[in-house]
């Protein structure tokens, strides 16, 4: 079963990723948009994939990014919603983070099968 961590704000935002990334073959563990605690989250779920979305408070979200900078060494880490005035920073502290700006620059879940059409 390939996880996925999820890093976001609770609500609407959260429900939304954390779907998407289902129809992607993830299976998606929910957490709260803090630093504290997220690098023991991350060893106890040892995620593929980490997608933290900047929706919310951008500020915790660029927090969150940096603090992931070598916990998960296995996992691919995205950032969602970047806003603009933000990824001139990103680069700065998200170290090997991807940003993405569309749906395709997810990838699937490893052993899923592709789409059938």
């Amino acid at each position: 079963m390939p996880l996925a961590m999820l890093v976001a704000p609770p609500g609407d935002v959260r429900d939304a990723v954390g779907l998407f990334l289902a129809g992607l073959g993830w299976t998606t563990v929910p957490v709260p948009q803090a630093v504290e605690g997220l690098p023991e989250r991350v060893a106890a779920v040892e995620p593929r994939l980490v997608a933290v979305d900047f929706r919310g408070d951008p500020d915790a979200a660029l927090a969150c990014a940096a603090a992931l900078g070598g916990v998960a060494p296995d996992a691919a880490v995205f950032l969602l919603n970047v806003p603009e005035a933000l990824r001139a920073r990103i680069a700065a502290v998200a170290g090997a983070a991807r940003v993405a700006t569309a749906p395709g620059d997810l990838p699937r879940a490893p052993g899923v099968p592709g789409p059938p059409h």
